[in-house]
């Protein structure tokens, strides 16, 4: 995110969040048909409000203690999905702050997961972690990787962390030896364009072919210039995914494709931003989320911005048709792609 412009803090509490009968047509009318049965959704958060270490105004601190399960996400995502609401997924904590309690936060997630077979978990990990724990944790849960980011870098600006800083060597070395996930969401201001991050992800994906990198947010194309600048350099290796998630412009999404075909997509909510209403927009070279914080949107229902879940959705309703994918591409993304990397 940008750091002038972050995730609004309502997020954390998606019961504030009601999905309105224009959220539902609109839905209806111009996603059911594409969205097919039984999707996998492949970034989703699950998280004890306790620990996201964020400080709660007063008006939402009764709601602190409050824990955010499995029964949220789909009371949350199936009051706008309907019947193609995922059932299943990759889920992990939410690690919006330097302060989270990654211990809690990943207890959480594992006891949330167990009671659904179907699913997955990541462990969030900090770069100064104990390797040797963090792989006696895994063995000892369900986990299949890691979930890393940067506000675990040991710097002020970590929006501008190299990937060293927060994806450290170790954690690509066990992810190579057990075949495990990293979930990783690009930072610095040009994301995927930056020469620097490009070829530090070359070199990893290199030397550890047994991971399986996930660049999060379609290589976070949140300005989709970036994307489509700087996805060329990944294009030899066949270790490297991408997730669609709370992207809200097709062109992101259809770099992805042009360069990888449908295989390496994996649909994704990001739960649960995707409850926020609202969107992300390329602006210049940066990238703005509009959100009911800082946009004074009109009065009437009909000119209300819709669901972030919602127009996602529509951008890669949008890239598929540009792309000229059939229905069986468009099944690999919203499912089989996550049954084939993640071995359900």
């Amino acid at each position: 995110m940008n750091r002038t412009n972050p995730r609004p803090r309502q997020i954390l509490l998606p019961a504030q969040h009601e999905t309105t009968a224009r959220d539902t047509e609109l839905f209806v009318r111009h996603l059911a048909s594409f969205v097919p049965p039984d999707p996998f959704d492949a970034h989703a958060h699950l998280y004890p409000l306790a620990t996201v270490g964020v400080d709660f105004p007063d008006e939402l601190r009764p709601a602190r203690n409050a824990v955010v399960g499995m029964t949220d996400y789909q009371r949350s995502t199936g009051a706008w999905m309907g019947d193609r609401c995922p059932r299943r997924g990759l889920f992990f904590g939410l690690p919006s702050s330097p302060r989270v309690d990654v211990r809690d936060a990943n207890r959480h997630v594992v006891s949330e997961v167990a009671a659904h077979p179907e699913s997955r978990c990541l462990l969030l990990v900090r770069p100064d972690d104990d390797p040797a724990a963090v792989e006696a944790e895994i063995r000892a849960t369900s986990a299949i990787g890691f979930k890393v980011y940067h506000t675990f870098a040991r710097r002020a600006d970590t929006p501008n962390a190299e990937l060293d800083e927060y994806l450290p060597q170790w954690v690509w070395e066990l992810a190579h030896a057990g075949g495990l996930v990293i979930m990783l969401h690009l930072v610095k201001p040009r994301a995927l364009a930056d020469v620097q991050n490009q070829s530090t992800l070359r070199a990893n994906l290199q030397k550890w072919t047994g991971a399986k990198l996930i660049l999060a947010h379609a290589a976070r194309g949140f300005c989709a210039r970036h994307t489509v600048e700087g996805i060329a350099a990944l294009v030899s290796f066949d270790n490297v995914f991408f997730d669609t998630s709370a992207i809200c412009e097709a062109d992101a999404l259809l770099a992805v494709l042009r360069t990888f075909g449908a295989q390496r997509l994996l649909f994704g909510t990001d739960f649960p931003v995707s409850s926020m209403r609202g969107r992300c927009v390329s602006v210049g070279d940066r990238f703005v989320w509009l959100t009911e914080e800082n946009v004074r949107w009109p009065s009437s229902p009909d000119e209300q911005p819709t669901l972030v879940g919602i127009e996602s959705l529509l951008a890669l309703q949008q890239a598929a048709r540009l792309a000229g994918l059939g229905d069986a591409d468009v099944e690999r993304i919203f499912r089989d792609n996550a049954r084939d990397l993640l071995l359900l």
